[in-house]
């Protein structure tokens, strides 16, 4: 029996912006805004609750969770994780990890981590919780049912999140438990979440630390001119002056923030779609720039692999790298059996005008994107597969998409997702990097 999405029109926004402050309670879901439940830690530096843990100095986290067994995959990102605890205190950030293995195991593989990475210390620099019952990661809907124990039960996806100081979720990811991260890409993303907390800056497609950064909306041009070094304006065929570069501010001095916090969770509305691993994607109406049809008849289309991600907004300057980027990524994709489709709460109209821009920002020819863009104007289905950021509004006060990713297989399954705040622009060498190793342990299992 197929899921369905059903258009709402205005009631979405208004069950949204209505549980955006009423506390509504439902399960955790994995998007932007969503408050972290409290949960007891057992841990390899004591007990505690995970509240406790989260009011602790420095006052932002990243918990990430990891294999069961430390096969040398998880042994390289633990290893990884320590070289960079001081980077991270630094920003005014701390780690805590989550697996299901026994207590004991975390113990002795801490002292093979501080082994590998030639510390001489005794413990590792982050508690790591045993989670041995598995009740805290199918609490967070971080298990990957494709992967699982010699008793047959599921293991701990990797997930990572970036947490902020009122314990609400600011930017995570949710890769296979057989897949390995680089948690230098968490860094960058934490350099770009603290030097954009204004909305003043944001940081376009594949930025780097240092690299050059784009003008938010909400600033004058004389003003970023006057402010920021080598102000630029991209000329494109609209007309309109909203691609704007400066160089990249001294980092250090976008240290950990107290918040903007978000305001709350931003509720579905229209179906309390959960995503995991492995979960069914449900259907939906597409009216998109390639024509209507349903989100189910896309996928079906060959590739029978899918990349969907969502924009805030057309006609802004990371919107338009990122699109750019993936214009220019469409064959790579294609060559690794995956196709793509956007979707933002602008109308079809609007996306393909805004495509000649996308396509001149990005030297590349043309004025039609060789993917469909969905237009999702009445938000029901952003809200509903909750890719909306509630720090991210509009005009009148609604809030937008955030920049989701996800990447689903042949049978319509989650393989795979990626969720940045509206300022951070996605790492799409990153993605392509996950695909090809989903890909890989694919192949490896046949």
């Amino acid at each position: 029996q197929r899921s369905e999405i059903q258009p709402q029109g205005s009631s979405v926004l208004a069950v949204v912006r209505s549980n955006m402050t009423s506390g509504h309670v439902r399960p955790f879901r994995i998007k932007l805004g969503e408050v972290f439940p409290n949960f007891e830690c057992n841990t390899t530096e004591g007990c505690f609750s995970f509240h406790d843990f989260l009011n602790r100095a420095p006052a932002w986290t990243v918990l990430f969770s990891y294999a069961q067994d430390l096969d040398s995959a998880t042994k390289a990102e633990l290893v990884e994780c320590e070289s960079l605890c001081d980077r991270l205190r630094t920003l005014g950030v701390k780690l805590v990890g989550l697996s299901c293995g026994a207590l004991s195991k975390q113990a002795e593989w801490s002292r093979e981590v501080l082994s590998a990475s030639g510390s001489s210390g005794s413990s590792l620099s982050f508690p790591l919780i045993a989670d041995e019952d598995r009740r805290v990661t199918e609490q967070l809907g971080i298990l990957d049912p494709s992967t699982v124990d010699e008793r047959g039960s599921p293991l701990a996806a990797g997930a990572v999140f970036v947490i902020g100081p009122s314990k609400t979720n600011r930017c995570s990811v949710l890769y296979p438990a057989n897949v390995g991260r680089t948690f230098v890409e968490f860094v960058r993303c934490i350099d770009s979440l603290f030097l954009t907390q204004g909305m003043i800056l944001a940081t376009p497609a594949n930025w780097e630390a240092g690299g050059r950064v784009v003008v938010a909306p909400g600033m004058a041009s004389n003003v970023a001119r006057e402010r920021y070094s080598n102000f630029e304006v991209t000329a494109l065929p609209s007309g309109k002056d909203y691609l704007r570069f400066v160089d990249c501010p001294d980092l250090s001095k976008f240290t950990a923030p107290d918040g903007i916090e978000a305001p709350g969770p931003v509720d579905s509305g229209a179906l309390d779609f959960r995503a995991q691993l492995g979960t069914s994607f449900p259907d939906f109406a597409c009216n998109s720039t390639h024509g209507s049809f349903t989100f189910h008849e896309f996928l079906d289309r060959e590739p029978r692999w899918t990349m969907l991600f969502s924009h805030p907004k057309d006609f802004t300057p990371v919107c338009t790298t990122e699109l750019g980027t993936c214009q220019a990524l469409v064959a790579e994709f294609l060559r690794r059996g995956v196709k793509l489709i956007g979707l933002s709460c602008d109308s079809v109209e609007s996306h393909k005008a805004w495509s000649k821009d996308i396509l001149c920002a990005r030297g590349l020819p043309g004025e039609t994107l060789d993917f469909p863009l969905i237009g999702d104007e009445d938000r029901s289905i952003a809200a509903s597969l909750g890719m909306l950021d509630p720090l991210e509004i509009d005009d009148v006060g609604d809030p937008m998409p955030a920049r989701s990713l996800f990447v689903i297989d042949a049978l319509k399954k989650l393989r795979m997702m990626v969720t940045y705040p509206a300022t951070t622009g996605r790492n799409f060498g990153e993605i392509l990097r996950v695909v090809d190793a989903i890909l890989a342990t694919e192949i490896a299992e046949k």
